[in-house]
């Protein structure tokens, strides 16, 4: 049998040879030399609003692939209406963004000192 290469994972870089029916090898492909950098630039103006600029590798990443949750009650605080807009992120939202904007904006609402039986509060 002439040794056999198959690719398991693409995404993982993972391969398997085969070299008989009884001795197999899994390969992982090395990861790059330089991983990706985010560079992530918040302008918080005290008496105005918070702009955010994303860099991927120093270049300035926009369009609908970037996508930036901006969790501030700012000064009028963190009311019911607040918490109902920013935890209501739609299920495009991965679960982990959604569970952490929602720990966040629950803490600032809880904070806010409500106490409102239907809410976290």
């Amino acid at each position: 049998m002439r040794p056999l290469l198959r690719e398991l994972d693409r995404q993982t870089g993972i391969y398997e040879i085969r070299v008989s029916g009884r001795l197999r090898y899994e390969l992982r492909r090395p990861a790059p030399s330089s991983a990706p950098q985010i560079h992530i630039v918040v302008d918080r103006d005290p008496d105005g609003e918070t702009g955010i600029t994303v860099y991927l590798d120093g270049v300035e990443a926009t369009g609908s692939h970037v996508v930036v949750h901006h969790v501030d009650p700012g000064a009028d605080g963190a009311d019911h209406a607040w918490l109902d807009e920013r935890i209501t992120t739609g299920s495009a939202v991965p679960e982990t963004v959604r569970n952490k904007i929602a720990e966040l904006a629950s803490a600032y609402h809880r904070d806010s000192g409500c106490t409102h039986p239907t809410r976290d509060g």
